[in-house]
């Protein structure tokens, strides 16, 4: 029969494990065929959830949540055809993702030029309220605004960032006792929306920082 497997490689122990209960589903809803991976399959990482393309001229998108208990795989909107009907505007060999700066990319090969991007659209169970901030400078006759704001959910803290214009950024996670935690941004960065994720943080209080040159914020941030 036709099987999508997965499997997880424990990198400590040395052993791969067959998820057979979480195999990824035949049949996309929005396509209502069932559909096995094929040349061109992948798949990328946030750091959070697998994202998956079957490849095999087919346009299945999927998105694979390891911390749930069942349904992990959820669909995503297809990948769009141009024009639509078009066969060879499929993912298919030589296809491949990748994930940057909070958005999935991808080239379809099949022999075409085409290159996409995916901006996910969180939609996990808030499990604390979420905060904000907004911190508004002037700079010359131009408003530049910046945007922060950390989101809780089943992953971790999401970070989502507004950078007004070019330049050096920088944006750390201290501890209570002042003590860097983690680097999140220390460089030049050109203006842009960004996301970014804080996982595997130990309960306490933080102080998320960020400095350009025309801002300064910082955000405490309560893991319990």
């Amino acid at each position: 029969g036709k099987h999508n497997h997965l499997y997880r490689y424990d990198i400590a122990g040395g052993s791969w494990t067959y998820l057979e209960q979480d195999t990824i589903p035949l049949t996309h809803p929005d396509l209502g065929k069932k559909n096995k991976v094929g040349d061109g399959g992948a798949m990328a990482t946030d750091g959070a959830c697998l994202y998956a393309i079957k490849g095999g001229g087919k346009q299945d998108f999927w998105v694979y949540d390891p911390t749930l208990d069942s349904a992990r795989w959820r669909p995503l909107p297809v990948v769009p055809m141009v024009p639509e009907g078009n066969k060879k505007s499929t993912p298919k060999t030589g296809a491949a993702i990748a994930y940057c700066v909070g958005k999935i990319y991808l080239m379809k090969g099949n022999k075409t030029d085409e290159f996409w991007r995916y901006v996910p659209q969180p939609t996990e169970p808030i499990v604390n309220n979420s905060t904000s901030s907004t911190v508004t400078t002037l700079n010359s006759d131009n408003h530049s605004t910046l945007n922060l704001s950390v989101r809780v959910t089943t992953y971790g803290r999401i970070i989502n960032y507004t950078i007004p214009t070019n330049g050096y950024v920088s944006m750390k996670l201290y501890n209570a006792s002042g003590r860097l935690v983690k680097t999140i941004v220390n460089g030049y960065v050109n203006a842009g929306d960004y996301t970014t994720l804080l996982s595997n943080i130990s309960s306490g209080v933080y102080f998320l920082k960020y400095n350009d040159a025309m801002n300064n914020a910082e955000f405490k941030i309560i893991v319990q």
